[in-house]
């Protein structure tokens, strides 16, 4: 995990742990008060993970 938070502070993006160990960030946009835009995926040794991005 520490390559995917040194990866997450070169874009400057804020970093939580939250409960159950699971990573949240947030990378702030260019435009002021445009909506956000939420991605996920594993990051562990899921068979295919990633392989499913959704817009929520």
């Amino acid at each position: 995990m520490n390559y995917i938070f040194k990866e997450l502070e070169k874009i400057g993006a804020g970093i939580q742990i939250m409960r159950g160990g699971n990573i949240r960030a947030r990378l702030e946009g260019t435009v002021k008060d445009s909506p956000s835009i939420m991605i996920g995926s594993h990051i562990d040794s899921v068979f295919q993970g990633g392989a499913c991005l959704m817009v929520l």
